[in-house]
């Protein structure tokens, strides 16, 4: 399947990985392998998540919190937020 990580999702990623850069040197790179292994799970078996609103599914990011924001359509993965879960959950996709 192909794997698409829209733009939004993208600029999360980064807004999360300053912040905990700027928390604690190492922490960042750290909160990046996370993800990785959250997308790795998600490329391995991606209708194992719950599908939560509509037609989004989420991965929860282990050790931080967050979760990946993705839906299957067609024959691509599509990561549309990697949210912090401490934020309104209104505002998710």
């Amino acid at each position: 399947m192909k794997f698409e990580i829209k733009e939004e999702a993208k600029t999360d990623l980064l807004l999360a990985f300053s912040y905990y850069e700027d928390t604690s040197e190492g922490l960042g790179e750290k909160f990046f392998k996370a993800v990785e292994e959250a997308f790795g799970f998600i490329k391995k078996s991606p209708e194992s998540y719950p599908v939560k609103r509509g037609v989004y599914r989420e991965c929860r990011i282990k050790k931080f919190p967050f979760v990946a924001v993705y839906s299957v359509v067609n024959d691509s993965i599509v990561v549309y937020a990697v949210f912090n879960t401490w934020r309104n959950p209104n505002k998710k996709p």
